[in-house]
């Protein structure tokens, strides 16, 4: 009865997987069923449930919520297609020689009971009223029959009447006997009652449409984890890419960037975390309803290939309805059936932002200290005039330079990147005293704390404006250039505070 390829010959179409428990992975010991129609050994249950502690565990793949039996574990459904399985298989790996009840060398089956006998246990069960009608045949007979045949034609009795289970009663969903008709499950308006073969094709074809949907929803839900999976490693690489650029701006921007940045990278990182928590809590949504649909399609999918209608069955309306359940489950999860929002969650951060706007003027005063602020009183205006006492006894454009320097509050030459300086002319006209002429003076910055200003202008009546701009502060000087009526004297002033904002 040995067969040499037990995974092929199991069920055509059942999966070999089917007779393990995905808690051990190993083959099933005295499998029991939870309300959601998966199915554990006894003992992984047991082991499963002392971890919950408490009279409520959830079950290991779908995590839908189940109460523990006052009677103990024990008292949970046994999974009868499974043992039907179970039992099969073990009887196609059982290589040993098949023995009788009494122990002697088996020679007949009997078909109808699904007993080995020898010769003499044999003639005795044939004499016996009860089995007048059974079919009896040799070891070598059974033995050249397909094993999926022999299953297949496996009879199935009712346990309370020892009767073959013909019929099935559509009102209370299970296979029944002629004796269940007469007591349990008379004809009628009560219970209706049909043959188990038309039973079985109905629960074929309708089984079929939910597993063909089933499938449908399990490759939208592979699409699903598959963009999610891409869209977190696009996150990553996003969050890579701006902690980069905070970090390069912060460098550039030296000790004012520096306080900022740490603000900015906590808040990237909250938000980076929030992000993932949020595209991890989707995700795992998403495989839990994957794999609860999977596995309740593949339980009603082993049952629609058994060949032992009456065995399936006994499983198949649970199975069904939960395949139901979960697919409408399924389709009222959020986001299943819509697309993925690719920029959901991205983060933003835009490198050649300048700090003025990228920074409010309330926080750079907070962050800024002295050393980094521009003085006034300490920054300096100088200039020089090639042949000053000729220049001023000519009434013409001269070349000028004026040199301004930016310091701190401790004399230090200090450059800021944001401040500007802009040099102002203001001219009589020589002829009319009353026309007043203004113009910008071009200015070079060298980048050094030091900004020269050069031109032609006249040194007669003349005053030059020099401001320096940093954000919402402006300071000022001014240079007057008197005519010879005065005595030809220059006059400067320091730079004062003019404006903040």
């Amino acid at each position: 009865m040995a067969s040499p390829n037990v995974t092929k010959e199991v069920i055509d179409g059942i999966e070999a997987a089917a007779l393990e428990c995905s808690l051990c992975m190993e083959r099933f010991t005295n499998p029991k069923s939870l309300p959601c129609i998966h199915s554990f050994c006894l003992g992984c249950l047991e082991k499963w449930v002392k971890e919950s502690n408490g009279r409520r565990f959830s079950c290991p793949i779908c995590r839908e919520v189940c109460q523990v039996p006052t009677g103990g574990l024990q008292d949970l459904r046994n999974s009868s297609f499974i043992i039907g399985l179970l039992d099969y298989v073990t009887n196609l790996e059982d290589k040993s020689n098949p023995t009788c009840g009494c122990k002697k060398e088996a020679a007949f089956v009997c078909q109808d009971c699904d007993e080995l006998y020898c010769q003499d246990c044999k003639d005795t069960h044939c004499r016996m009223k009860i089995a007048k009608d059974h079919s009896i045949i040799t070891i070598k007979e059974y033995n050249s029959c397909d094993p999926v045949e022999q299953f297949a034609s496996k009879q199935l009795n009712c346990s309370e009447h020892k009767m073959p289970l013909q019929f099935f009663c559509e009102t209370d969903k299970i296979p029944i006997c002629v004796g269940c008709i007469q007591v349990q499950h008379p004809k009628g308006e009560s219970h209706n009652v049909i043959n188990i073969k038309v039973a079985f094709s109905a629960f074929t074809r309708y089984a079929s449409q939910l597993i063909e949907v089933s499938d449908k929803k399990c490759l939208g839900l592979d699409k699903m984890l598959k963009e999610l999976i891409e869209k977190g490693s696009e996150m990553n690489s996003n969050y890579t890419n701006c902690r980069a650029d905070i970090v390069k701006q912060a460098y550039e921007q030296h000790q004012l960037i520096d306080r900022q940045k740490e603000e900015q990278l906590q808040n990237l990182e909250e938000s980076h975390k929030q992000n993932l928590k949020t595209l991890e809590t989707r995700s795992s949504e998403m495989e839990l309803t994957r794999a609860k649909l999977s596995t309740v399609r593949e339980i009603t999918y082993n049952l629609t290939k058994s060949p032992n209608q009456t065995l399936a069955l006994m499983s198949s309306s649970a199975a069904s309805e939960n395949l139901e359940k979960v697919i409408l489950d399924a389709c009222g999860k959020k986001g299943i059936d819509v697309e993925v929002q690719t920029n959901t969650g991205f983060l933003e951060y835009n490198l050649n932002r300048r700090p003025a706007p990228l920074l409010p003027s309330n926080v750079v005063d907070r962050l800024r200290r002295e050393e980094t602020r521009i003085s006034p009183a300490k920054s300096t205006v100088t200039f020089s005039i090639p042949n000053s006492m000729l220049s001023f006894l000519i009434n013409k454009d001269q070349d000028i330079t004026i040199n301004v320097i930016t310091r701190n509050s401790v004399c230090e030459t200090l450059y800021v990147k944001d401040a500007v300086v802009k040099c102002l002319g203001i001219f009589l006209n020589a002829v009319d005293h009353f026309n007043i002429l203004m113009k910008e003076i071009s200015v070079t910055d060298k980048h050094n704390g030091c900004y020269e200003i050069c031109g032609k202008i006249p040194l007669q009546r003349t005053t030059l404006i020099c401001l320096i701009i940093d954000r919402s502060d402006v300071y000022v000087s001014t240079i007057h250039f008197d005519d010879e009526k005065k005595g030809n004297k220059i006059s400067t002033h320091h730079f004062e505070h003019l404006l903040n904002s």
